[in-house]
């Protein structure tokens, strides 16, 4: 798909690069892998981190045959992004911006464009512990989810993911974060526009006139303390947990006349939903082991919209994921999943059961910014012809990020 805003984009960010070019005003660091390209005002006032990344992967499957003959393989360019963070006057007031443009990035929006924006948001932080965002910012759903791609264990997220997810949206987001004792203890909420990235229903003539808003809210319990650096957000115990560390998390989402099959995703309905989504999960670490789980159920009353012949169905159902590994000190991993989803029966039309088994072996050359993965799998998808419902799938795939 050719994408008319890509020459813009590019243009505008090779635009900020030179406004922010170190000179005798100003200073600038090197160029550490792990944080990316940072500049500073000459006070200090101001900071803006720029940084970049790319998976490159091949796909190879046994999809159109009766055994492990490999009949489709696909070099693919998964992903494709460019960063830009900081802060303004005062570190309390930041702000972020992501671009994709792979064409797995560029999913198409209402109006048939490529939607090449991620995040843009800005954030104010009113304490040590609380923060306010405004603008487009992945909303606090499944822990998978808000986890980053680049911190993955596996070459990609779960088929549960990719079935139920809440993705991105437009509004507001407040999150919270105390120590109680030693539990640790976190919220968020989000009031937002509940028709995903970069969308306004407006100017497609639907919603108007009312306040169609998604409210989503998510809290985390940790026991047993903050894990190291943050690593109940990114997959494998990297930094071997020196003592048993566990997060436990759970979520619901309310979206207010939806528009979309999928609340934030994917194509139109024929009549406004509401759909609810709950999703609770966990990860453990120690010692370089880590286990993590994921439950999530979609629901709404009537999930199948129709006009005049036409059907479209809210993409209700539940499903899970379990997955877990162990890391090396010198940073070899090997990790396994299972993940099922399982449509509502009244959707058993348009969606079917799939599930995944895969076992992964990675190399961490520099944490997950860069990074070698493979995995192969067993994955069954009832939406396929009967004779394709059953293959095996492996993946190589190489990230780079700075």
């Amino acid at each position: 798909m050719e994408n008319k805003h890509l020459p813009g984009a590019i243009f505008l960010l090779c635009l900020l690069l030179w406004q922010a070019k170190p000179a005798q005003a100003q200073k600038a660091l090197t160029y550490p892998a792990a944080d990316g390209v940072i500049f500073y005002a000459p006070d200090t006032s101001s900071q803006i981190q720029f940084g970049a990344r790319i998976q490159s992967r091949l796909d190879v499957s046994s999809i159109y045959s009766d055994g492990l003959t490999p009949t489709e393989a696909e070099f693919r360019l998964r992903r494709l992004r460019l960063k830009a963070s900081g802060y303004v006057i005062d570190p309390r007031l930041s702000f972020k911006l992501e671009l994709g443009f792979s064409s797995n990035d560029l999913r198409e929006s209402l109006n048939n464009t490529a939607n090449i924006l991620y995040d843009a948001y800005i954030q104010y932080a009113l304490s040590p512990s609380l923060a306010l965002s405004f603008g487009q910012f992945k909303l606090p759903g499944n822990r998978q989810r808000v986890i980053s791609s680049q911190a993955m264990a596996l070459v990609d997220r779960s088929l549960l993911n990719s079935e139920f997810n809440l993705d991105r949206d437009v509004g507001l987001l407040l999150e919270y974060e105390e120590s109680l004792g030693q539990l640790g203890f976190r919220y968020a909420g989000a009031l937002t526009n509940g028709e995903g990235r970069n969308i306004l229903s407006a100017s497609q003539d639907l919603n108007q006139g009312e306040l169609n808003l998604a409210v989503t809210q998510r809290v985390e319990l940790l026991p047993f303390g903050w894990f190291e650096g943050g690593g109940d957000y990114f997959e494998g115990d990297l930094l071997r947990e020196e003592t048993p560390k566990l997060s436990v998390g759970a979520g619901y989402s309310y979206n207010d006349d939806a528009i979309r099959e999928r609340g934030q995703r994917g194509s139109l309905l024929l009549e406004n939903r509401d759909i609810n989504t709950f999703f609770t999960d966990f990860i453990f670490k120690y010692a370089g082991w880590s286990l993590m789980g994921e439950y999530m159920n979609t629901f709404t009353d009537e999930p199948v919209t129709m006009f005049e012949e036409e059907e479209v169905a809210v993409g209700t159902g539940n499903g899970y994921m379990i997955q877990g590994g162990y890391v090396w000190p010198n940073l070899w991993g090997v990790n396994t999943r299972y993940s099922s989803t399982e449509p509502d029966p009244l959707v058993l039309s348009f969606y079917q059961p799939t599930t995944e088994l895969l076992f992964g072996v990675s190399k961490y050359i520099r944490g997950h910014r860069i990074k070698i993965q493979s995995d192969i799998g067993y994955l069954t998808d009832e939406s396929l012809a009967p004779e394709q419902q059953e293959y095996w799938q492996w993946r190589f795939q190489m990230e780079l990020g700075l």
